[in-house]
């Protein structure tokens, strides 16, 4: 039997129902189908398919946390359950970097307390850390904002449906990235002052140790956390970059 003929990915609009695959249009198709193009079934591509990660069903501090694991353990589950929406989701890029910083400071200075029981060296820790816990807050923000801008450059030039909600939903997940790389360079700049405690006690070796440890976790930690964002960016854009959303409801005002 011959191959139905291709129709091609000029849509009428952002709405308008794609394969997810190949961006064949099937919004006139048998939802039971696959596509004629790529042989997906079409029920994979609807948009209701699509339920979102907990914390886009529902905002808020708890479920933004336990939206952090699941995106790191499962990111292609992620990234194709995605939800799609007319708001601007850049929101959940900027709780993540700010959960991050937040997080790093406070999860660094109690290591540093418990390791040293210095108050005194903890609190001054805490505070000489905020100012480069900012920036670094700022250069997430930068580089985020940067690769979103950018995912939907290299959308528009190949043709994809990268819309600016669907390139901020994909470095919005992937920015818990940048969640590791804080965790790491906090981790790894507490040692430095745990490393001064012990050689101002003349306790070298176990310095030496911290130290070490130290670097062992910041720098593969940092990279790691930098190559998943950059990775959870292209992947996002090839499984997303026709992905689908739900048409609003347009309500017609009959009143006169």
């Amino acid at each position: 039997m011959p191959k139905p003929p291709r129709r091609k990915t000029e849509w009428k609009d952002e709405y308008t129902l794609l394969c997810e695959r190949c961006g064949y249009i099937i919004e006139d198709l048998d939802h039971t189908l696959p596509c004629p193009e790529c042989g997906k079934p079409i029920s994979e591509s609807l948009p209701e398919r699509r339920s979102g990660s907990k914390c886009q069903q529902n905002r808020g501090f708890r479920n933004l946390a336990l939206s952090l694991l699941p995106t790191l353990m499962h990111p292609f589950k992620t990234i194709d359950t995605l939800q799609i929406t007319e708001e601007d989701p850049s929101w959940l890029a900027w709780e993540i970097i700010g959960l991050a910083t937040i997080t790093s400071l406070f999860f660094s200075s109690m290591l540093c307390l418990i390791l040293t029981w210095d108050i005194e060296l903890t609190g001054m820790f805490f505070f000489f850390s905020i100012p480069p816990a900012g920036l670094l807050a700022a250069a997430f923000t930068l580089l985020t904002a940067i690769e979103a801008k950018g995912l939907q450059i290299i959308g528009k030039s190949r043709g994809f449906r990268i819309t600016s909600g669907t390139a901020w939903a994909i470095v919005g997940h992937g920015s818990v990235g940048w969640f590791v790389v804080g965790l790491s360079i906090a981790f790894g700049t507490m040692t430095w002052a745990v490393e001064f405690h012990f050689e101002s006690k003349d306790n070298y070796s176990f310095a030496g140790q911290v130290r070490q440890l130290g670097n062992l976790v910041m720098y593969p930690g940092a990279l790691a956390g930098f190559l998943f964002f950059e990775t959870f960016a292209y992947l996002g854009l090839r499984r997303c970059k026709y992905a689908n959303r739900l048409r609003p409801v347009v309500s017609e005002d009959h009143n006169d």
